[in-house]
């Protein structure tokens, strides 16, 4: 009995300090994103981006940054079977952002691919490249997210 609770003991005491803390606790994020403007791009791509940016808006923070977003989708045809229906697609998704902290104005580019292959059904085909496209805008926010806290 007592192996078993200083076992238990030695596993919390363990994996309590082990140091782990989110990406976005480890720094001290003293911005605070201002604005948001969407130029041109995907519209679906645009708004999740925007709206996981709108997570970093604040009154009470030191810098306040402007931030404007282009993004350019493409979903292109790979393979093609022997009737002319395609079986795996290629998307590619770019994203820009401009960004002015305290007078100075950036740019970041952020590009990714995947390649997905086609489903018979319409349907579950439009609902995974939704997916993919939240998943994209999580990353390039992530990406971006981190370059204004080595920016600050």
């Amino acid at each position: 009995m007592f192996k078993k609770l200083s076992l238990l003991f030695f596993l919390v005491i363990l994996f309590t300090s082990c140091g782990f803390q989110p990406i976005y606790i480890t720094k001290n994020t003293n911005f605070s994103i201002d604005e948001i403007s969407i130029i041109s791009g995907n519209r679906e791509l645009n708004n999740n981006i925007k709206d996981s940016l709108l997570k970093f808006k604040s009154d009470n923070k030191d810098s306040k940054i402007k931030v404007s977003i282009e993004s350019d989708y493409t979903k292109d045809s790979l393979v093609k079977d022997n009737t002319g229906k395609t079986v795996e697609y290629e998307i590619k998704a770019n994203v820009t952002f401009t960004y002015q902290i305290n007078e100075l104005e950036k740019k970041m580019y952020l590009s990714e691919k995947t390649q997905i292959n086609g489903l018979d059904n319409s349907f579950d085909e439009d609902s995974y490249e939704r997916n993919i496209i939240y998943n994209l805008s999580n990353t390039f926010v992530e990406k971006f997210i981190i370059e204004l806290i080595n920016a600050n």
